[in-house]
């Protein structure tokens, strides 16, 4: 009952993200339905194929832990420090200033364009994204290796 109930409220946040991320820029009734339709087909036949649950949780567990964890931050403060010259929050750090409403994407700046006081955390959080994402495309190698072979002598 309660993935049944949920479906909808997790698909409603999937759809607005994926539809955001497409290159059509007003989505119709269409669109969205298209999505559903598709994303409910590639649900079942994940479900028809897959018998342990294990695999997915763990899967979803090691890439979504390491965004969440490593990734997303250090993405929110890169693209903080992109708009630092254009504005100054009170403390005197980088604030953040976003354009254009609610649809934005990181086109990270080159460092040699930041002012010098942030090239330095520029760098910083840019390796801490890379290395989350090492992380966690890492952490789904071991997963798959435990549950499709004997690597690991399971």
């Amino acid at each position: 009952c309660s993935i049944v109930g949920s479906f909808p409220m997790m698909f409603n946040g999937f759809a607005m993200g994926t539809l955001e991320l497409l290159p059509c820029p007003h989505p119709t009734q269409t669109h969205r339905d298209a999505l559903a339709v598709v994303t409910v087909i590639a649900v079942t036949a994940i479900a028809l194929v897959l018998s342990d649950l294990g695999f997915v949780a763990g899967l979803s567990g090691a890439v979504c832990g390491a965004a969440l964890v490593y990734v997303f931050p250090a993405l929110i403060r890169l693209r903080m420090l992109q708009h630092a010259d254009r504005a100054e929050d009170v403390s005197g750090g980088p604030a953040l200033a976003l354009r254009g409403g609610s649809h934005w994407e990181l086109s990270c700046t080159a460092p040699y364009k930041l002012p010098n006081r942030y090239k330095q955390s520029w760098y910083k959080y840019a390796g801490l994204a890379a290395g989350g994402s090492v992380l966690g495309l890492t952490g789904a190698a071991v997963v798959m290796l435990t549950t499709f072979t004997n690597y690991f002598g399971n």
